[in-house]
């Protein structure tokens, strides 16, 4: 790879795993009036969550996502396979961290002939991109919030990365290189 030209060939993209929690926010600092106890509902005892698999292009501002039932090998493979998809003709370098789903046996044999991941070192969440775009998330869409449903968690996702696609420099911004 070094010194090739990418000539557009190639697409180097930054994945990583995000579970969401629809019942039980994640509580952070908020603005509320003087004296008063900011108000936020829960559910105690529920453990429903929503998988996402996410990567994200920080030269141009494109994030890709899908949703699974678990994070695991076959929600990995799925995921390649939907990457894939949307760039039939180029090399596609996904960098990601040392998960176990990311080395599985399943994962070599099924993932798609035009992506080669590249693993970071371990214990270095820092220099993955994508780690950025799950803390904005977390903190725009499901801290100090409650969802009544999953649907009400998935319409707030949508409208987040909705944003998102309309805003490539945001995210490029939010990788660190604007």
């Amino acid at each position: 790879m070094a010194g090739a030209k990418n000539n557009g060939q190639c697409v180097v993209l930054f994945g990583d795993e995000a579970t969401l929690q629809r019942k039980t926010p994640g509580l952070i600092r908020c603005w509320t009036l003087k004296g008063k106890q900011p108000q936020i509902p829960f559910e105690l005892g529920s453990h429903e969550r929503l998988h996402l698999f996410g990567a994200v292009d920080p030269l141009r501002g494109l994030v890709y996502t899908r949703k699974s039932q678990a994070i695991n090998s076959n929600g990995f493979v799925k995921f390649l396979n939907q990457i894939a998809k949307k760039h039939p003709n180029k090399m596609i370098i996904l960098v990601v961290d040392n998960a176990g789903w990311h080395h599985s046996k399943k994962v070599k044999a099924k993932k798609p002939h035009n992506i080669r991941l590249l693993f970071l070192t371990p214990y270095s969440p820092d220099l993955n991109p994508i780690e950025r775009l799950w803390k904005r998330l977390r903190k725009d869409v499901t801290h100090n919030s409650f969802f009544e449903t999953n649907a009400h968690l998935q319409n707030a996702l949508r409208r987040f990365f909705n944003y998102l696609k309309k805003h490539p420099k945001e995210i490029i911004s939010l990788c660190g290189l604007s």
